[in-house]
């Protein structure tokens, strides 16, 4: 048996070192332990905020990309009612096209000569009840032509509406006399003014000026009868060009719904699959498990009321 040199002192000094580093070891790999448990327990409390974010994270990607295709399905929606609608404006050709862009041109010509037919007149008529030169005088010239193309038009759409009507005889008869009477109105403002400015030392007026004068009636005349009796014309005219641009409008706007749709849907599923990364990553390194629910969505097969949402994907609470 070996003996230390120091004797039983010696002995017993080297078994309380022993000792103490024993408990020293002990001390420093309990406090080693418990910095590791902390260290693991802060981990898994901040993979637990990760996943609870993707978590809320999809469903909000989820409601974006159903917000989306709710506003796709509803453009989609408008623009087969546009087809059932107006089927005959889906296919057209150069001719009919022009047919009516000729139509609204003949409209804005009609406009326009009646501004300059009755220019006259309107001064005429109204400087008798304002001052002449006035403001009030310029806003007539301006306004009463415009007014009596809308006033012809109400009379020849009510007109039309009534020949559409099988039980409107006599209303039709009403509007037909009532539209053979307003294509008369300019011309006939046009011959009294005329013999109004020419009374008195300059009657009878020179023969150039009768001759312009028939043909300013005449021309007033034919251009309110075309508003008048080309009524369908123009309706089918305005009917076409207004489903175009609404077309066009809803096709464009369709276009860029269908890519912010395609974006969202998009970051759904990226959102989805690192969510589920996530929860498998925390599932191996930690004993708290937390179970995975996906939610089962297929945007382009079913319409959103469909949608199958799973609920919280967890069956460990996130605190």
């Amino acid at each position: 048996m070996n003996k230390s040199p120091l004797g039983k002192e010696g002995q017993e000094i080297e078994t309380k070192q022993r000792a103490y580093y024993q408990k020293l070891a002990e001390s420093e790999k309990q406090r080693q332990e418990e910095k590791e448990r902390l260290e693991s327990e802060k981990q898994e409390k901040r993979s637990l905020v990760q996943i609870r974010h993707l978590e809320s994270s999809r469903f909000k990607h989820l409601y974006n990309a159903q917000e989306t295709q709710n506003k796709k399905l509803k453009i989609e929606t408008e623009l087969i009612q546009l087809q059932q609608e107006y089927p005959e404006f889906l296919r057209f050709g150069i001719r009919k096209a022009l047919a009516y862009f000729f139509m609204l041109s003949f409209f804005v010509a009609v406009l326009t000569i009646n501004f300059v037919l009755i220019k006259q007149p309107v001064e005429y008529l109204a400087s008798q009840a304002f001052p002449p030169g006035s403001f009030t005088v310029t806003l007539a010239t301006i306004l009463l032509p415009v007014v009596i193309v809308l006033f012809e038009l109400g009379i020849c759409s009510q007109l039309f509406s009534a020949k559409m009507s099988p039980f409107s005889k006599n209303e039709v008869q009403l509007w037909q006399r009532l539209a053979n009477i307003i294509v008369w109105v300019t011309p006939t403002m046009l011959v009294g003014t005329s013999v109004a400015l020419y009374s008195g030392e300059d009657w009878p007026p020179e023969l150039y000026d009768i001759i312009l004068l028939v043909a300013m009636a005449i021309l007033a005349y034919v251009t309110d009868a075309g508003v008048v009796y080309g009524y369908d014309r123009y309706q089918n005219s305005f009917a076409f060009f207004w489903f175009r641009i609404n077309y066009l409008l809803r096709e464009q706007k369709l276009r860029g719904c269908k890519r912010d749709f395609y974006q969202k849907k998009y970051q759904f599923f990226c959102v989805e699959r690192d969510y589920k990364q996530a929860v498998n990553r925390h599932n191996q390194r930690f004993k708290n498990q937390v179970q995975f629910i996906p939610i089962n969505v297929y945007f382009d097969d079913v319409y959103p009321q469909q949608f199958s949402l799973s609920g919280k994907a967890s069956n460990h609470k996130l605190h």
